[in-house]
């Protein structure tokens, strides 16, 4: 009987990952796109020497300032720098990798709630939903989405082993008694240690992973009864002091590297205006209807708390609490389910003071949770009436298809630059008066350009400086148009034009494009100018060293005229 059971475990696995690669294994052809991935991967010499050094190297939070880096996520940089030692820059190479991850997480979903539940069928339908979903497309085919992939990877595996610690603790764990395990005496202990190195590797991922700590008290509480606030305060500290420090840590870093004026933008009257309650409304909205998906979703902001879906967001909040009390927390797994979906949405809510108000990829842990919800609908339906099955099964059997359909779709917009940029601006169009809606037009010129079709560059460019003739990422991407094209005042007159409207603390990269430019043109003098200007910045995109150098050569080069 136990090894039926097992074969029907392996065969639901067997399952999911051909519908995984089914769905998603086309990103394979994909390869880098125009939005972060020249950053993460194509230009950061970081990733480019794997070494003992290299490793200590990332892992070293200093390396973040010494690197002039945005982000200190090195698991995800070790999974860079495996990729290009394999393969070097090919995409194939790092979008296999992001395959593998979401077949790894697709999996471990299977496992954890097979574990909870001990209902095959459930958890394989809760995998199915969360894989197949089309909020996955993006995570899936965007390489530099690797860090979400990581950290659900490593937040799965850390809860599988605190699962494993509580129950050999308690003795709670199915046929443990009967093999002579969990009595007085048995050390659990090696599973602790096990979560909560996993824990800290996803937190080392992506900060997605923070709600860990109360998805394990929402565990302990809903799913094994456990009452006693003792055995929480014992069997928490560890997950909570790691989470604890790693937060401390990373508002120090936020506040060292980008300013507390940065901070206190971020922390502003409109970060209160796109708190939780409108978001989750927004979220919940994409769960059960993710139609018209783009890659950057542009919402103008709040002008008040009366916004009509600021209002209405919170009643709803307040209901959905009402009935999870009422009705929910009286089915296990639909409680759990809404739990893990309501705090995982919680770094999705804006309350660590996100400059993006919405992205799929936010959602992409709670997924997990919704698709136990509605896979714990559908087996619940089974065993309804008979006339009632006709009717719900098919539905949900065409929901969760449509899902692979539309997840397959949006995985072929990732296909590059233009293809993605084209979808954007399709879905999400310019509105009057909200000049970020024109960031997926620049974006498109710049893809253009990146493919050596300046017509269009120049096309889509123009279009955006039409609309909105300070418009930062447009004069620099028509800079480059004329750049390219040899007409190298026009090109550095629209850079400097740039620099006067943008007041960000990342100007340096754009003196050294002008200086480039004036070496060019051999204007030694501007071009030294600009290389000393690049080397003021709070953030430059060299290193000192690299920018001295430069400003040494050139002077040399005028005394030597």
């Amino acid at each position: 009987m136990h090894n039926n059971a097992d074969k029907k475990q392996i065969w639901f696995i067997v399952l999911l990952v051909l519908t995984v690669v089914a769905v998603h294994g086309i990103s394979l052809r994909d390869g880098f796109v125009n939005w972060d991935d020249e950053m993460m991967i194509a230009n950061n010499p970081r990733i480019m020497h794997l070494s003992v050094r290299s490793i200590m190297h990332i892992f070293d939070p200093h390396s973040v300032y010494t690197d002039k880096f945005t982000e200190y996520y090195p698991v995800r940089d070790l999974s860079y720098m495996i990729d290009y030692a394999l393969g070097g820059l090919h995409p194939f190479v790092y979008h296999l990798s992001n395959l593998l991850y979401e077949l790894a997480n697709a999996i471990l979903v299977f496992v954890l709630f097979l574990k909870l539940f001990d209902d095959a069928p459930l958890a394989f339908l809760s995998a199915l939903i969360f894989a197949l979903h089309p909020l996955t497309a993006g995570v899936v085919s965007w390489v530099s989405s690797r860090k979400d992939l990581m950290a659900m990877t490593f937040y799965l595996l850390a809860f599988i082993y605190f699962v494993d610690f509580y129950r050999h603790s308690t003795g709670r764990t199915r046929g443990m008694q009967a093999a002579g395990e969990g009595q007085p005496g048995t050390s659990p202990g090696k599973y602790l240690v096990l979560s909560s190195v996993l824990f800290l590797a996803a937190l080392l991922s992506k900060a997605s992973a923070l709600p860990f700590p109360g998805i394990l008290a929402s565990y302990m509480f809903i799913i094994e009864d456990e009452r006693r606030f003792k055995k929480y305060a014992v069997y928490l500290i560890v997950p909570v002091v790691i989470m604890a420090l790693y937060t401390i840590n990373l508002y120090s870093y936020s506040t060292s590297y980008f300013g507390t004026s940065t901070l206190q933008t971020i922390y502003s009257r409109d970060w209160l205006l796109m708190f939780m309650p409108e978001l989750f409304v927004i979220y919940a909205v994409h769960f059960l209807f993710p139609f018209n998906n783009a890659a950057l979703y542009i919402e103008p902001a709040n002008r008040s708390m009366l916004e009509p879906l600021f209002v209405l967001s919170v009643p709803f909040i307040i209901l959905l609490l009402y009935v999870c009390i009422k009705h929910i927390r009286k089915d296990k797994t639909l409680f759990f389910g809404f739990a893990w979906v309501l705090l995982n949405m919680v770094p999705a809510s804006n309350v660590v003071g996100l400059q993006i108000k919405i992205a799929d990829r936010f959602a992409y842990i709670s997924l997990a949770g919704f698709g136990l919800m509605f896979a714990r609908i559908i087996i619940t339906a089974t065993r309804d009436t008979a006339a009632f099955k006709k009717f719900f099964i098919p539905v949900a059997f065409l929901v969760i298809l449509s899902y692979g359909a539309m997840s397959f779709m949006l995985d072929l917009t990732w296909q590059n630059g233009v293809t993605l940029w084209t979808r954007q601006i399709q879905t999400r169009p310019y509105m009057p008066g909200v000049d970020k809606s024109l960031w997926g037009y620049a974006m498109l010129g710049n893809a253009y350009g990146e493919e050596g079709n300046y017509a269009k560059d120049k096309e889509y460019t123009t279009y955006v400086l039409e609309r909105a003739p300070d418009y930062t990422p447009a004069l620099k991407e028509l800079g480059n148009v004329y750049a390219n094209e040899g007409e190298y005042e026009k090109a550095i007159a629209l850079y400097q034009k740039a620099l006067k409207v943008d007041l960000s603390s990342f100007r340096s990269s754009d003196y050294i494009i002008i200086a480039g430019l004036y070496e060019k043109m051999h204007d030694y003098k501007r071009a030294a100018e600009a290389y000393a200007m690049a080397l003021k910045e709070p953030h430059p995109a060299y290193n000192d060293r690299g920018l001295n150098f430069k400003i040494r050569e050139l002077t040399e080069k005028i005394h030597g005229e």
